[in-house]
């Protein structure tokens, strides 16, 4: 598979790539190329497919972490490959959700309470 007849027709068949990890740390414009050429990148990272320009030996090269990347879709796929392996260290704790109504340091009453009193006091120090 080393023609650009045979990478077209892998992009062609493949489909949409499914961005499996936090889309928060992505703009628009790298989630809608990862979403089309994901599953390409993928396989020029693990050889599937032989890089048959240039360009595509950069991307290689930033795969391999040998250069940082440049262009937009080299840098789609690192931070792509980057929140993977984060998200794959970090494990259960990313879904730990803070809940605010059981925090016990500082909660909403508590905070009412605070701008009651600072409000008393200052309205009492600055009376005429």
């Amino acid at each position: 598979m080393n023609t650009k007849e045979d990478h077209l027709n892998y992009i062609k068949v493949k489909g949409n790539f499914k961005v499996d990890c936090s889309h928060q740390i992505f703009t628009q414009e790298e989630l809608k190329i990862l979403e089309k050429f994901g599953h390409w990148f993928q396989a020029l990272a693990s050889g599937v497919l032989e890089p048959i320009s240039d360009e595509q030996l950069e991307f290689i090269k930033v795969v391999n972490k040998e250069k940082l990347p440049i262009t937009i879709a080299e840098n789609a796929w690192f931070k792509y490959m980057g929140r993977k392996a984060y998200e794959q260290k970090a494990g259960d704790s990313l879904n730990a959700h803070y809940q605010p109504e059981s925090d016990t340091f500082h909660n909403r009453e508590m905070a009412k309470k605070q701008k009651r009193m600072m409000f008393s006091e200052i309205s009492r120090n600055h009376k005429m």
